[in-house]
């Protein structure tokens, strides 16, 4: 089975997604060319995988300006 998942932004070739059913904790997918990681929506650390310094400060500063409604999306795909 395929998951839903709705992007939440791009941004200077970010891509930003949150799949729906997904495990915790609560995360946003990131991609950036080739890379990929897991950004955990509170505090913006790296779960699992990998994206370079640059865009890592990107996707972080993103997630510090809509946390309230990146983590009410995660709810709301994550029952």
């Amino acid at each position: 089975m395929i998951a839903f998942m709705p992007r939440l932004a791009t941004f200077n070739g970010i891509v930003i997604c949150i799949y729906a059913d997904d495990h915790n904790p609560p995360h946003v997918h990131a991609y950036y060319s080739d890379d990929s990681a897991l950004i955990i929506i509170t505090s913006g650390e790296v779960l699992e995988g990998y994206i370079p310094s640059k865009q890592l400060r990107q996707v972080q500063a993103w997630l510090d300006e809509n946390r309230a409604d990146v983590q009410a999306k995660w709810d709301d795909l994550n029952p």
